[in-house]
């Protein structure tokens, strides 16, 4: 990574993504990654992953046209790098907003990229995260059964690298498809485990669901 001014900046920014993002703070990470974008403009790599940030704490705000062309840009920028997981990562995210925009069949086209592209650069907690957004769509597609079993894979890989928050988020998901499916006391346990969880985190969003 690129040093000087830029590369403090971006590290200080990308320490507070997990916080900012869990504990709901989505003005302060679009403020942090926006004064990113303008410090690392002479900086490349740097410059991409200040605009990843902002797409992403952008959408999360609701300013998805924003988000959306942050994203976009910064998807451009890595694939002349040939960053393919930047790519992935840039393409998970367009997935959200796709989701948010009720395109459910580009959502499902780019998360299915996007895992299988973490998959090929070893990157399994990313990986594990566009698994349970495929097994959210599939739910909302009434599909309980793919979304089930795309859950279950996600849990056992974020299980496996200690992802404490991404399986917190499975497992909530994973609790209302149990619930489509009949399953009340693998609902009940899905739910209490995730809820456990988001406590021990202090996960706020996650505790609003």
């Amino acid at each position: 990574m690129e040093g000087g001014e830029g590369g403090a900046e971006l590290g200080c920014a990308a320490a507070h993504r997990w916080d900012g993002l869990v504990r709901g703070r989505m003005s302060e990470g679009v403020r942090i990654f926006e004064h990113a974008i303008d410090v690392t403009a002479s900086k490349p790599a740097l410059h991409e992953s200040a605009l990843v940030g902002a797409g992403t704490f952008n959408v999360r705000r609701g300013d998805r046209r924003r988000g959306a062309a942050q994203l976009e840009a910064a998807l451009s920028l890595f694939r002349e790098l040939d960053d393919e997981d930047e790519v992935s990562r840039c393409i998970a995210e367009l997935g959200h907003v796709a989701v948010d925009d009720g395109d459910l069949d580009r959502a499902f086209e780019l998360y299915t990229e996007s895992s299988e592209a973490f998959e090929r650069v070893g990157n399994f907690t990313r990986q594990a995260v566009a698994l349970s957004n495929l097994a959210a769509i599939a739910a909302r597609r009434g599909d309980p059964a793919t979304a089930a079993a795309q859950g279950e894979r996600a849990i056992a890989i974020q299980r496996a690298h200690s992802d404490l928050d991404g399986t917190a988020v499975s497992l909530a998901n994973l609790g209302r498809v149990r619930l489509a499916l009949g399953e009340g006391e693998a609902a009940r346990a899905a739910l209490r485990e995730s809820l456990t969880l988001a406590l021990r985190l202090d996960y706020r969003m996650l505790l609003a669901y």
